[in-house]
């Protein structure tokens, strides 16, 4: 999986595009083929306002803007820190799975929510120690979108490498879940899972070899504390145990 970055302005020039092959980024090699073409929308007044693409989007983004602005300002008065800028832009387009921005000097940006504790988008993603022969797994809550979070994990300098399929789950950022399986007809607790959207990975649980079964995946249920019935149920794809893959 790759990323290529369109020059649009070339593309209005030209009005036309055809089968482009580009190169993409980010990833080991590959090539992706390109055909746009650009049609100008009507001609509006100057003093009629454009059509937000979403309305209540819109109205809820410039609400957290302008309290994370406020908690900023806070932030560095009581800290005496005015050495860093944080730049506040609004998005050109947002839906479940991305977002959108204009590009200009910065690189790169972070999507913030002045609510803590929102639901976000999860993967449970299996890795073992390729070097160690009986390595046990490391199951992994990593949020979901971007190959870079697996990739940050497989580059941390634990020789891990992942060792199965990314299991889809939703759970809430900053929250502890106690992680259960079902194997050898006994049910056990692996530890707290905790996912955050920001920072080092730093939460996982370790699935011993002595939990190993004949079957190619892992049992998974995810409880809150105080809570019988489990927030998430499912299984993990394995690949091979005896033979792993780099990701």
């Amino acid at each position: 999986i790759g990323n290529v970055t369109l020059d649009t302005d070339t593309i209005m020039k030209k009005q036309k595009l055809d089968n482009l092959w580009t190169r993409l980024e980010n990833c080991k090699s590959g090539e992706i083929l390109i055909s746009a073409e650009f049609t100008p929308a009507p001609a509006i007044e100057d003093n009629i306002e454009m059509e937000v693409i979403d309305e209540k989007f819109e109205e809820n983004k410039v609400q957290n803007i302008a309290m994370a602005e406020k908690n900023l300002v806070n932030k560095n008065q009581s800290n005496g820190n005015h050495h860093h800028a944080v730049e506040f832009i609004d998005p050109v387009y947002c839906d479940d799975e991305y977002v959108i921005v204009e590009k200009n000097d910065n690189s790169w940006f972070m999507v913030v929510s002045s609510k803590p504790n929102l639901p976000i988008n999860v993967n449970l993603v299996p890795f073992k120690q390729k070097a160690a022969e009986n390595s046990p797994i490391y199951i992994y809550p990593i949020p979901r979108g971007g190959f870079h979070n697996i990739k940050r994990v497989v580059h941390s300098g634990k020789g891990l490498t992942k060792c199965g399929y990314e299991k889809p789950c939703v759970l809430r950022a900053g929250q502890a879940y106690q992680f259960w399986t079902d194997t050898q007809g006994k049910n056990f607790n692996l530890g707290n899972l905790e996912t955050e959207t920001w920072g080092p990975d730093t939460s996982w649980v370790v699935y011993k070899p002595e939990y190993f079964k004949a079957e190619d995946y892992i049992e998974a249920s995810l409880k809150l504390a105080d809570e019988n019935e489990p927030e998430f149920s499912g299984s993990i794809s394995l690949y091979d145990r005896l033979s792993v893959d780099a990701a």
